[in-house]
């Protein structure tokens, strides 16, 4: 296996949950995996260790400019004239509560990496994507379909990833490029104990005015558990996009994301009842 080689892939993010699953499972069918880092290129290690021939170490911040020049380079090092088969963009970073309580600072960091990060290094590796007739895949979200209370900057990043998806699919048809989007539900990640903490700091300092409108969205926030399906399946629909010579435009993975489908469609009032009994209704369960 260490000497397989189907082509070069660019992950985002792939030290740990989706990215970490997809680029082994990437390895496994024998691709070459640059593995963008954050902070440093000591957290991939362990995925060093998995394939160490095939498996490239970069920093990457999504979110700076220049470390993003950086990675571009160190990609023409290592794929040059081969190009890239795919880049997988599934950096991100998760962020629940009401719009009201979010500060500008939290809402630009939510969409600083999950929508401008994923636009950066996107426009930076197409020349390599067009050289390698390569494949983007997003990793947007049920988030991305319906808008869901408690969602303002993180349904805003994922539904404009998936507007930018579309405009950059159109744009690079004639280019031998192809741009897939993955949106899953819930997944069962460490991604539900790292939203805790912020929550509980909000719903702790809300003040007597407000807390009548938002402490029971707060509570049932917090009333959530790790859940949804295995991260192994959104790795699976990434390498099914990957290997596909004419991958689909969107892959819903999940239950959460096929009845969000199915509840976007509704009319927009009616939508918002539904919306918001199945967020307050996780304190009950």
């Amino acid at each position: 296996m260490e000497n397989v080689n189907k082509g070069f892939v660019l992950i985002t993010g792939a030290t740990s949950g989706i990215g970490e699953s997809t680029a082994q499972h990437a390895l496994d069918e024998g691709y070459h995996i640059i593995a963008g880092c954050y902070p440093d290129t000591g957290v991939g290690e362990s995925l060093k260790q998995y394939a160490p021939n095939r498996v490239t170490l970069i920093p990457l911040d999504v979110t700076n400019d220049e470390s993003v020049r950086a990675a571009g380079d160190k990609v023409t090092g290592v794929v040059g004239d081969n190009g890239l088969k795919g880049l997988v963009n599934s950096a991100g970073v998760a962020m629940l509560s009401p719009v009201e309580l979010i500060t500008t600072e939290e809402f630009r960091q939510v969409v600083n990496i999950n929508l401008v990060g994923t636009f950066s290094i996107l426009r930076e590796m197409l020349p390599h994507l067009r050289r390698g007739r390569g494949t983007i895949v997003n990793i947007s979200s049920d988030a991305g379909l319906l808008a869901m209370p408690t969602g303002g900057a993180y349904c805003a990043s994922k539904f404009g990833m998936e507007a930018l998806s579309d405009v950059v699919r159109a744009e690079t048809r004639d280019q031998g490029i192809n741009v897939a989007i993955i949106e899953p539900g819930n997944i069962d990640t460490p991604i539900w104990e790292t939203l805790h903490g912020p929550i509980r700091k909000k719903l702790a300092s809300l003040d007597s005015a407000l807390k009548p409108y938002y402490a029971d969205y707060l509570e049932s926030l917090l009333a959530t558990e790790r859940q949804g399906i295995p991260v192994e399946r959104v790795a699976r629909a990434i390498l099914k996009a990957l290997n596909s010579r004419k991958p689909k435009t969107r892959y819903r993975v999940g239950p959460d994301s096929h009845v969000s489908w199915l509840v976007a469609k509704l009319p927009a009032r009616f939508r918002d009842s539904i919306a918001n009994r199945v967020v307050k209704s996780y304190a009950s369960k």
